[in-house]
């Protein structure tokens, strides 16, 4: 019997291998412009541990993120072969599968995929209920949800940072140990300066 396929490429295989191709050079250019920036304003380490760690990371983000594509686009392929019918019931199963594969290990390039998406998925999905009518309509709530949104968000994420530390991301509490307690040490005027530690060497230097 002859196989449907309803596949809306030409070739499942070669699609399959240019999402693991797109997904390389995206992961690529996604995590090494964030670990350059992250090892440029609170790296610790010598340079070189910190090069390391930015190749690190941006090799670990774009392997599993083009893995992940390609999992993904060739799962979705077999299960619509079996099921002869695409649907978005097929993705979520392609979807389960391969993120289980690929992102289940707990690693901190993982973490903030996962917590990334999760942000996405949460308002994503209260807008969906909203829009159904399964969250009550209400205009108050349509012009200030954002607002909303925001003063939780804001009122938590401190009351964690000052109480509970510990429960969050760990990059989180570095930068906001940057932020909220660092900015109570006090040197000299160049700490007025935004890069302290540059203009201080900089033009100490030249005395």
């Amino acid at each position: 019997m002859e196989i449907v396929s309803t596949c809306p490429h030409t070739s499942c295989v070669l699609s399959s291998l240019k999402g693991l191709s797109n997904g390389l050079s995206y992961g690529a250019k996604v995590r090494f412009t964030h670990s350059l920036v992250i090892a440029l304003l609170f790296g610790r380490q010598p340079w070189i541990k910190r090069v390391q760690q930015i190749i690190s990371n941006t090799i670990e983000h774009s392997t599993r993120l083009g893995l992940y594509v390609f999992l993904y686009k060739t799962i979705l392929c077999i299960v619509t072969r079996i099921r002869k019918v695409r649907t978005p019931i097929n993705s979520a199963i392609a979807g389960a599968i391969a993120g289980y594969c690929m992102f289940s290990k707990e690693t901190n390039v993982n973490v903030q995929i996962i917590l990334y998406l999760f942000s996405r998925v949460l308002t994503s999905g209260v807008g969906l209920l909203y829009k159904k009518g399964l969250i009550p309509k209400s205009l108050f709530l349509e012009n200030t949800n954002f607002a909303i949104l925001t003063t939780i968000c804001w009122s938590i994420v401190m009351y964690l940072f000052e109480e509970r530390k510990e429960s969050l991301q760990t990059s989180l509490v570095h930068s906001m140990t940057f932020l909220y307690k660092d900015s109570e040490v006090w040197k000299d005027w160049y700490d007025a300066l935004p890069f302290p530690d540059f203009f201080r060497n900089l033009l100490t230097k030249h005395k």
